[in-house]
């Protein structure tokens, strides 16, 4: 107990405790369709290919987004990026809980991209807590600051009970304190200590390319512009993915060449991939497979 003490006394405890906050409100929010997916289901006529690719677009625009937000963190700094963040990602719980009828399912689908501002956070969240600390106790802090993804594990409890009281849409808005708590924390205690290098003004062009771009290609996928069934499903990882790499500054893309960052990649988008895949999923799989109850499955 004495040395975790000391080594949280190290640094500035309190932006790893801000940090900690966005990673973890950020997390909530990003797979907040998982557990609501069987009541929106009620609402909006979906066929289970449907259901599965609204819980799939969060997840995918949080792993393109965090590409082009990392850049843009190498830049500037991180406090910004993140209250900006925080901004971007409670759009939809405004959105949603104002909307006069059941939205339609395109714009469930445009709202999943800003929903993926949550799960990019730790692009910034991360780096952010460790710049105030020294090397020796970086895999501690950033242990500590990625314990926020307990937020993905929050939702389940959360929301699918405010949704059987208050129906889906309002539900959402339960998200709206956890990241003003977060974006006061952010704006009071964060602190960015990283060194910063590049053009501020190309990396926020290349993260707000992305972002549109990303909207783009879900609504061309949902449109079936790059084929029916299997084929536009795939293709919309891939296309994104290119997208963000090719906006990125060539000593970035380097990284590509060497064959640790293809490995590293593999086995992250098992463990992580994983673990974000199935907790956006697992509700569904729940409720439409063994016809468990949406609270018992949330």
């Amino acid at each position: 107990m004495k040395n975790l003490q000391h080594a949280l006394q190290s640094g500035n405890w309190r932006s790893l405790l801000a940090c900690f906050l966005y990673f973890d409100t950020g997390f909530t929010v990003w797979v907040l369709y998982g557990p609501l997916a069987p009541f929106i289901g009620k609402d909006i006529a979906m066929t289970a290919a449907q259901q599965g690719f609204l819980v799939a677009v969060p997840v995918l625009a949080a792993a393109i987004l965090r590409v082009t937000l990392g850049n843009l963190y190498q830049s500037t700094n991180g406090r910004r990026i993140a209250l900006v963040g925080v901004l971007l990602s409670a759009l939809p719980t405004i959105v949603l809980p104002l909307w006069p009828a059941a939205p339609s399912y395109t714009l469930l689908l445009v709202l999943g991209v800003f929903l993926g501002m949550g799960g990019a956070s730790f692009a910034v969240a991360l780096p952010m807590a460790g710049s105030s600390y020294p090397p020796k106790v970086q895999g501690l802090v950033l242990g500590l600051a990625a314990a926020g993804n307990i937020g993905a594990v929050l939702d389940g409890f959360l929301f699918p009970r405010v949704a059987a009281v208050l129906g889906w849409q309002m539900a959402t808005a339960a998200a709206l304190p956890l990241l003003a708590i977060a974006g006061l924390a952010v704006f009071a205690w964060a602190e960015d200590r990283g060194e910063k290098t590049g053009s501020t003004l190309r990396a926020t062009g290349s993260f707000i390319a992305t972002l549109a771009g990303l909207i783009v290609l879900v609504l061309a996928v949902k449109a079936g512009v790059f084929g029916t069934g299997k084929t536009g499903l795939l293709l919309l990882p891939v296309l994104g993915a290119i997208g963000a790499i090719a906006l990125l500054p060539a000593r970035y893309r380097s990284v590509l060449a060497e064959r640790d960052t293809w490995v590293i990649m593999l086995v992250y988008s098992i463990t992580f991939g994983g673990f974000v895949g199935m907790s956006s999923y697992v509700t569904l799989l729940l409720t439409n497979l063994y016809q468990m109850p949406k609270l018992e499955a949330g």
